[in-house]
This record gives C-alpha cells, sequence and structure tokens, in this order.
C-alpha cells in the first residue's frame, strides 16, 4: 500500500509539473517572455517583400531588394496594434494621403510668331484619400502558435480633381482646331464602407515579434457622387468673338461587394513594444 501510494504521489506530481510547464507563457534562454505584455502597442507590416526578397534570391532574379509596404487588407495603410488583455487584441488601419502634382508645358504662341515666342501651359491633379479601420482580434493558444480571428470594419473618403490653365487666352488667332478645351475635370466625392471577418494563424518567432497569415470575407458598399467637367471655346455665331463656357456633369455611381475580395489574404509582420 505505501508503494503505491508513493506511486501515486510521483505521477500527480509529474502531471502537476508537466501541465504547468505547458501552461506557462513561453520565454527566452535568458527568461524574456516572447509574448507581448497586456497593455503593450504595436505596428503591423506587409510581409510580402521578405518572401519576395527570399524567393528572387533562391531563383537568381535581379528584383532581390525589399520593397516594404503596408498591410494588404487596406492598401497603403499603417495597422497598429494595442493589447487589450491575454486573448483581445485591437487592431486600427489609417491612411491619410493628399497627392498634388504640377506640370508646366511651353507651347508656342498662336498667331503671327516668326520669333518663336512660347507661353506656358500648366497642368495640376490633386487627390485625397483616408482610411479608417477598427476591428479586434482574438487569440486561440498561449503559446508561440496561436490562431486568430475577429472582426473590423472600414471607412474610406477620396476625392480628384484635374485642372488646366493655358498662357494664351482665346482669340481668332488662338482657336483650338479641336474644339472645345479642358479647364477642369472634376470626380465626385467618393466615400465607402465596409466590414470583414477574418480567421488565421500567428506565429511569435521572437520576444515580441510575429508573422501572421490571414484570409478574410465581406462587404464594401462604395458610392461617387457628381462630378463635372468644364470647357470653353472661341465663339464667333455673333459676328464678334467672345468666350463660350461649358459644364458637363458627370453621373454618380456606386458599387457593392460581398467577397473574399473585399478581405484578401494577408501575411504581415507585427512588431509589439
Amino acid at each position: 500500500m505505501k508503494k503505491q501510494s508513493l506511486l501515486v504521489c510521483a505521477f500527480a506530481l509529474t502531471l502537476f509539473i508537466t501541465s504547468n510547464a505547458f501552461s506557462q507563457a513561453p520565454v527566452t534562454k535568458g527568461g524574456i517572455p516572447v509574448l507581448p505584455a497586456v497593455k503593450s502597442w504595436g505596428v503591423s507590416i506587409d510581409a510580402s517583400p521578405f518572401l519576395n526578397y527570399a524567393g528572387n534570391i533562391f531563383n537568381h532574379t535581379d528584383n532581390t531588394a525589399p520593397d516594404f509596404g503596408f498591410t494588404k487588407n487596406y492598401p497603403l495603410s499603417l495597422t497598429a496594434l494595442y493589447v487589450k488583455s491575454e486573448k483581445v487584441t485591437y487592431r486600427t488601419n489609417l491612411r491619410l494621403a493628399i497627392n498634388t502634382i504640377s506640370v508646366d508645358t511651353f507651347v508656342l504662341l498662336g498667331g503671327s510668331n516668326a520669333n518663336q515666342l512660347t507661353t506656358t501651359n500648366t497642368y495640376k491633379q490633386s487627390q485625397s484619400n483616408v482610411t479608417l479601420g477598427l476591428g479586434v482580434q482574438h487569440h486561440k493558444g498561449e503559446r508561440r502558435f496561436q490562431g486568430i480571428y475577429g472582426y473590423e470594419g472600414v471607412i474610406k473618403l477620396g476625392t480628384a480633381k484635374q485642372s488646366y490653365k493655358y498662357g494664351e487666352a482665346l482669340s481668332d488667332s488662338v482657336n483650338p482646331a479641336f474644339g472645345d478645351r479642358v479647364t477642369l475635370i472634376k470626380q465626385g466625392s467618393t466615400i465607402g464602407v465596409g466590414a470583414r471577418g477574418f480567421l488565421g494563424v500567428q506565429y511569435f518567432f521572437a520576444p515580441g515579434i510575429s508573422v501572421s497569415a490571414e484570409y478574410g470575407w465581406g462587404f464594401l458598399f462604395q458610392s461617387q457622387g457628381k462630378g463635372e467637367i468644364r470647357e470653353e471655346r472661341w465663339d464667333t455665331d455673333n459676328g464678334s468673338g467672345e468666350v463660350k463656357k461649358k459644364t458637363t456633369p458627370l453621373p454618380k455611381n456606386s458599387t457593392f461587394k460581398l467577397d473574399n475580395d473585399t478581405g484578401s489574404g494577408a501575411i504581415n509582420l507585427n512588431f509589439y513594444f
């Protein structure tokens, strides 16, 4: 009976030690925790450049320089992470882009131009894109390898405009043979609203650094308001020439998607601090 009691105690002790060992969070040989601490922050970037870089090396191609971008789910957006608890992480996607291009072109003056005098036409293009996404990521597992799943919503806003400024005003000698000349193309403002669910895995290969792969499915509704095209021409119908202006409306349009294209698969690198 004494031997049996000792065997039972030894077995219970072994089971206790083993269960504790597997339930504890992983640490490095130096005792540094591998998983991010609660209330820590992080950023997520697209891991595809690293994979392309490695693949190009093995394939002996010339394109071996990594080209870093942000997460694929919302192109050109930065993803911030906040560890709310051991099982929950908040995700925020943000893109704020304002792009302006101005191009000057030298053209010959109209009419008699024996001296080859020139003037300047200016083309300007401006765009703005704002993307804001909020989501919740749940974790399954307490070791280096974890399952992840969750949901997120996104709002997108965008504008676009092209303008043309001509160095020489319209006249009898400056009358474009091709008809009206464009002075402004203004796209209607765009707004998009979407939501998606995602499912994937995450592996912590170093303290606070992980690689994750996920696949999503959801919807995106996008609507673009009315725009306009402004043009001008030289009119001689009344005997004396004058500038006539015309505005042509651009119709509004909308799109709706319910597919995995809205939140396609992504492989990300995540850094926690």
